[in-house]
């Protein structure tokens, strides 16, 4: 299994714990059975 490592590996993994996150909740249901429609668009 190939081995990963590059400069500033251990500066990188520290800055990634300060970054501030949050979850995502879901505000509304669009297309509850699964289907989405895309009108006036520009698809082709």
């Amino acid at each position: 299994m190939p081995f990963l490592d590059w400069v500033n590996k251990h500066q990188a993994k520290e800055t990634i714990r300060e970054v501030p996150y949050h979850l995502l909740t879901p505000e509304s249901i669009h297309g509850a059975d699964g289907n989405f429609s895309i009108s006036h668009g520009s698809l082709g």
